[in-house]
């Protein structure tokens, strides 16, 4: 597999990050609302990476290169 350039692999992981952190913050934000800051981030951010480097980023860089070969394979039928 060529690597993946730099553009793509920052959008991959905003695509990544961004839903995951969004969703951790709605669903601990009532439970730990009380909590100090830098422990809430801690769990949400040992929440969300475990998930996204495990499913997430992968499923994206299929799709990835599944769109990549598929703008290939139609940009040489042309």
């Amino acid at each position: 597999m060529p690597p993946i350039p730099l553009p793509a692999r920052l959008l991959i992981t905003w695509l990544a990050i961004f839903p995951l952190v969004s969703i951790a913050q709605a669903v601990f934000q009532p439970l730990l609302a009380s909590w100090p800051t830098l422990l809430v981030t801690a769990i949400t951010v040992a929440a969300v990476v475990p998930v996204a480097v495990i499913w997430v980023v992968p499923g994206l860089t299929k799709l990835y290169f599944a769109l990549a070969h598929r703008r290939a394979r139609t940009g040489n039928e042309g």
